[in-house]
Formats: structure tokens, sequence, C-alpha cells
């Protein structure tokens, strides 16, 4: 592999790696919190978090990181890498595209949550929702991580 392969796949694994920690934490962590403390207490967490800071690192790690694959796999093609290479990426780009689809389920849930007021009854179908596409999103992006990691240690 060519060094600017290698730096595009890290410089792709690192958001994927990010994103994937912080599914881990949301599905191990956050979500069983909110179950014991409350969807009102719960949305004025994720207010804080989510829709504070989350709100500009989310989309930078989430569109990051699907466009630097894309760019090593553009990579890969123009410098002929191996066949087998050249699939772990296209495996990768597949998995941002579903990542992608299931952030565009889970996102305008969590954004109503800062719209809607305090009532529980409008607030725990957004959860649910968020919660209902965090665990494959959280999945998909541990995955995408873990094929990133896998090219960067074979030796091609």
């Amino acid at each position: 592999m060519s060094s600017v392969l290698i730096s595009l796949v890290l410089l792709a694994f690192i958001p994927h790696a990010i994103l994937g920690g912080i599914g881990i934490d949301r599905l191990m962590v956050q979500i069983p919190g909110w179950y014991r403390v409350g969807p009102q207490v719960f949305a004025t967490y994720a207010r804080a978090t989510d829709l504070g800071n989350g709100k500009f690192l989310y989309p930078l790690l989430g569109i990051g990181g699907p466009v630097l694959t894309v760019a090593a796999l553009a990579a890969a093609l123009v410098q002929h890498a191996p066949t087998q290479l050249v699939i772990l990426l296209v495996v990768a780009v597949a998995l941002c595209v579903l990542h992608s689809v299931t952030t565009a389920r889970a996102a305008p849930a969590m954004l109503r949550v800062g719209r809607v007021g305090s009532e529980e009854a409008a607030l725990s179908p957004l959860l649910d929702r968020f919660v209902r596409w965090s665990i494959p999103r959280a999945m998909l992006q541990v995955l995408t991580a873990a094929v990133l990691l896998w090219i960067l240690c074979v030796r091609w």
C-alpha cells in the first residue's frame, strides 16, 4: 500500500473508531441510564450533549469518516491496489452508506427531542425511535472501524 493510501485509511479509521466507541457507550451506558432516570431527565441530558456540542462533533465525524473512506477506495482503484484490499474498502463504503441511512432515521427523532416540551408522552416515542435506530448504527460503525483496522493490519 502506498503511503497516501495508508494515510487515507488511517484518517478514515479515526472518526469511525470514535463514533463506534460513542455508539457502544450509548448502548451500554447511556440508554440503560435513560430507562432508569426516565425520558424527561434523559431528554435534558441529550439536549445538553447530543444537541449541544454533539450537534457539531457528530456530523463532522459522521460525514468526515465516509468521505475519507470513499477517498481511500478511490485511491486504491487509481493505484490498482490488490483486489482483496479494494473489496474490503468497498465493504467499508457500503457500511458507511448503511450507517448514513440509520442516522437519517435516528437523527430526526433526536432533533425533535430538542424542540418538544418535557412531557413523557411526547418524549418517549422519540427516544424509543432514537434507541431503535441507535442499535444498528453502533454496530455498523464498529464494523466499519473493524474493516478499516483490518486493512491497516494486513501487509499488502
